[in-house]
């Protein structure tokens, strides 16, 4: 046989090694060292996104850890959490140690993991104060690297606690600089994220475990009508999609992708979504939101579908006969018109006029419903897009009177 070409040498020297269960990879941290990072649960043969889930031991080594001074968890006091996007592993910009010398998927599980709208960070005298309360919930997964959850459970403040916050990461410079100033001492900025750190105890691991064991065995499979998660669905996404997405408080609730906007009325995102005011304890189906129309939605924001790519929301289906026209939103732009339609709703250019992040939306949906959002207890006087009948009455007006003028 005769030698490779220099061409197949390279494609083979660039052929991303697979990531396995039970691997101690080191986390630089620039200037000071590394962290040691496990790999406890790898992506399965088809999975739809590509995450691994990984706990990390915020002790920082001068050289590259040995895979057996990681010890047991309940030896550790301390863990940070994250679903992490492969790329980080099979690029080498995170170094391989080796295996752990005993791994047991048992020993190291997904958790479920608390979710509120509670800032933490703050003294805990002050959780309760906002209008909202503190709307916690449990979120539970499968027993794989995935952000589809198959369970959203409301619960209490202490029952919430017992349960640890996870991170879902897609850039490693993130992390790298997020342990960074966390050893430094260091705040986070606002664009940066927090190491958010969890304690854990002898017992932690087989409660986490018990807990996921009995919501994966009472939940439902997911609906096989769902369309698939990934980059593909996200790019071929179009208006008069039925979404599905978890809410702050717990349960489940439904949202129509009313418009993919021109770029000129963009803001930092690709689709425009109207949430509606349903909680359903389940995963919603077509059959629960089919006849749902604007009259019923809570907000309207554009925001982006990242939320979709990575799984966290799902797409129901599509919209039999859907009419982008039926389906009003406030556009952010501002033309002289008659000063009487105006007045239906004088801030209704700005209502749309930036974006709302999935995760904030789906922390409104119960605050619109209950009565308790900022802008309904008077909290905050930033416009907001919560949709009323009048309201879409008044937008259509609007936006038909703006239509008039040209590149409109």
């Amino acid at each position: 046989m005769g030698l490779m070409s220099k061409k197949k040498q390279r494609a083979a020297g660039r052929t991303a090694p697979a990531v396995v269960e039970g691997e101690v990879w080191a986390v630089p941290v620039p200037g000071a060292g590394y962290c040691p990072l496990l790999i406890t649960r790898a992506p399965l043969a088809g999975a739809e996104v590509d995450f691994v889930f990984a706990y990390l031991r915020p002790t920082l080594h001068k050289r590259l850890p040995t895979p057996g001074s990681l010890g047991v968890l309940a030896e550790w006091e301390q863990v940070w959490l994250g679903l992490v996007a492969t790329v980080p592993f099979k690029k080498g910009r995170w170094k391989r140690c080796g295996v752990l010398p005993v791994f047991d998927r048992a020993d190291w599980p997904i958790p479920p993991a608390r979710n509120s709208l509670v800032d933490e960070s703050e003294p805990v005298e002050k959780w309760g104060e906002k209008p909202w309360a503190e709307l916690w919930s449990i979120e539970t997964t499968a027993d794989e690297p995935t952000m589809t959850l198959i369970a959203n459970t409301p619960a209490t403040r202490e029952q919430a606690l017992r349960f640890p916050r996870i991170h879902v990461v897609t850039g490693a410079n993130r992390v790298e600089s997020a342990l960074s100033k966390h050893f430094k001492g260091k705040r986070a900025g606002f664009w940066d994220m927090e190491l958010q750190l969890n304690a854990v105890g002898p017992e932690s691991a087989r409660m986490w475990r018990e807990h996921a064991d009995r919501v994966r065995v009472e939940s439902l499979p997911p609906p096989t009508s769902w369309l698939p998660a990934g980059r593909r669905t996200d790019r071929q996404l179009r208006a008069g999609a039925w979404l599905g997405l978890p809410l702050t408080g717990g349960g489940f609730g439904a949202a129509m992708l009313v418009e993919k906007p021109p770029r000129g009325l963009r803001f930092f995102s690709d689709a425009v979504v109207m949430t509606m005011r349903r909680q359903w304890d389940r995963w919603p189906t077509m059959d629960d939101v089919r006849t749902l129309r604007p009259e019923d939605g809570a907000e309207v924001s554009q925001t982006t579908m990242i939320c979709v790519r990575d799984g966290r929301w799902r797409v129901l289906g599509y919209q039999d006969g859907f009419e982008t026209g039926g389906w009003t939103w406030p556009k952010p732009v501002q033309v002289p018109i008659n000063p009487s339609i105006q007045r239906l709703d004088p801030e209704s250019h700005r209502r749309c006029n930036g974006m709302s992040s999935p995760s904030s939306m789906e922390s409104d949906v119960l605050r619109i419903m209950n009565g308790t959002h900022y802008s309904l207890t008077g909290t905050s006087s930033f416009p907001d897009g919560i949709v009323t009948p009048d309201r879409i009455a008044a937008w259509r007006a609007i936006n038909m009177a703006a239509e008039k003028y040209p590149g409109v």
